[in-house]
């Protein structure tokens, strides 16, 4: 620039820059010394600082702080979908059980869904322990757990918990054999299904009907 001074439209072709804090030291100051002296110029740079967008560094800054909070959020609840956490606790001795009820597993919606056995068996020393068989699997997401409930076949909390609900345990893996031991002075005959619930999304992921 001549004699690093600059003129009115100069300063409007350079504004951007300059709000940017990009432009070369001395044509920066060059740009402050018309500004001391251009009400003009002074007006409108004061109404570009008011409405300018972020700086691309603070858009990235805000990005990467953005990404650093939302991933282990997405992988903990995502990944469950994709991933399967498969249990194999051997069945109570068959000689020493007897069979109290049991049911099927089955589906709630496309995404929710189960198969296998549940049951419930009482075994020689009165302990009673809510069985899935090894041919269990059910969709797999976070905070599931293992529920008994009062209605048949609840496909939503509100049907699981409106007539009684008891929580058993945490599922302890969405693929195989596993046991549960119940309490003794749990009534069974209250609770006709087995459920696994999100209790973190409150939904039903797949309900088995038990039948004595």
């Amino acid at each position: 620039m001549p004699n690093d001074e600059i003129v009115c439209k100069e300063l409007v072709e350079l504004v951007t820059p300059y709000l940017e804090d990009v432009l070369p030291a001395n044509e920066r100051a060059a740009i402050e010394r018309h500004l001391a002296e251009c009400d003009g110029c002074r007006t409108y740079v004061t109404s570009r600082t008011l409405i300018r967008p972020p700086r691309r560094g603070a858009l990235v800054v805000a990005a990467a702080a953005i990404a650093v909070l939302a991933l282990p959020l997405a992988w903990y609840l995502a990944s469950p979908l994709f991933l399967t956490r498969a249990v194999s606790e051997r069945a109570p001795a068959a000689l020493a059980q007897s069979g109290l009820a049991a049911g099927q597993f089955g589906v709630v919606d496309a995404i929710h869904k189960g198969e296998g056995t549940a049951s419930v068996v009482q075994l020689a020393d009165g302990q009673r322990v809510l069985r899935f068989a090894d041919d269990f699997r059910v969709t797999n997401g976070p905070d599931l757990y293992v529920y008994l409930s009062g209605a048949a076949a609840p496909r939503t909390s509100g049907e699981l918990h409106a007539t009684g609900a008891f929580e058993v345990a945490q599922l302890k893996g969405n693929v195989g054999g596993q046991n549960y031991a119940l309490p003794d002075d749990l009534d069974l005959g209250t609770f006709p299904s087995v459920v696994i619930y999100c209790r973190r999304f409150t939904t039903v992921f797949s309900t088995a009907e038990l039948v004595s």
